[in-house]
This record gives structure tokens, C-alpha cells and sequence, in this order.
């Protein structure tokens, strides 16, 4: 009687599996067995990863870092906007976000919010949301793209 045991192939997709039979009667070692050098691969990547990692951290600032402006990449409100009609309009369609114009922007210490506006007379209260999106006034990255309803 033979028990059949998970052998990952290394040569094909790790999450492929084909079971071979093993243990004492059947000669083949009771240990698991992932494929031909997988602990070599391993030792190979993890040297590279820290020769990687020691070459970039001898590197001079400067040179990694390039220039970043004093008051960061998005300084106001009206490139926040821009920054956000860029995102926005191929999420939503040119034509929901242009009914949710103007786009206005607030900064809250480091991030920029950039909400839609709905069309609703003023006072009144109108079903339906608007996008919003907060991106950082440090480097410009996107940190949340919502559209509420």
C-alpha cells in the first residue's frame, strides 16, 4: 500500500502538483521532496536580494533620490485638481465627472481631498454622491479613489 504525497515541480507552475506514491516499500526517501536544487534557488535569491539591497544602500542619496520640490509635487489646489480629473475620468467617464464640476480641493496637513460637486440647488437636499479622491501633497500618490451614491 502506497500514500500519496504532494511533489511541487519546479520546472512548471508551483501551484500545479502531481502526487507520487512513496514510504518504505517503494525505495524513494520519506522526506518531501520539492524538485531538484529548490533549497539552492532559495540561498541563491537570498544573496542576491542582500547584494541587491547593499549595493542601493551604498548609492549617494542624490542620486536615488532626485529632485523634490520644498512645498512637494502638488503645491495647490488647482494641480491637485488637475491630478485628480486625471484619475478620475477614466474611472468614472468624461460625462459623470464633468456633471460633478467644479471639482474642489482641500488640504488637510499632507494630503490633498478633491471632491466632486453634485448639481443641486442650494438648500435643497438631492439624492445621489459625488468622487472623491485624496492624493498626497508630499509626492502625489493616490491614497483613495471613492465614488459615493
Amino acid at each position: 500500500m502506497s500514500i500519496l504525497r504532494p511533489h511541487a515541480s519546479w520546472i512548471g507552475d508551483i501551484a500545479k502538483f502531481r502526487f507520487e506514491p512513496w514510504g518504505p516499500l517503494t525505495g524513494r526517501p520519506t522526506q518531501a521532496s520539492f524538485g531538484c536544487g529548490w533549497l539552492q534557488t532559495i540561498k541563491a535569491c537570498a544573496v542576491s536580494l542582500i547584494v541587491s539591497a547593499l549595493i542601493w544602500s551604498a548609492s549617494p542619496l542624490s542620486a536615488r533620490a532626485g529632485y523634490v520640490p520644498s512645498s512637494g509635487f502638488v503645491p495647490d489646489a488647482a494641480t491637485a485638481v488637475a491630478i485628480a480629473r486625471a484619475v478620475l475620468i477614466p474611472i468614472y467617464g468624461a460625462k459623470v465627472i464633468q456633471g460633478e464640476e467644479p471639482l474642489t480641493a482641500q488640504r488637510n496637513g499632507d494630503i490633498w481631498v478633491v471632491k466632486g460637486t453634485l448639481p443641486c440647488p442650494k438648500g435643497a437636499t438631492c439624492p445621489g454622491g459625488a468622487a472623491e479622491l485624496k492624493l498626497s501633497a508630499k509626492d502625489g500618490r493616490i491614497l483613495r479613489v471613492i465614488h459615493y451614491k
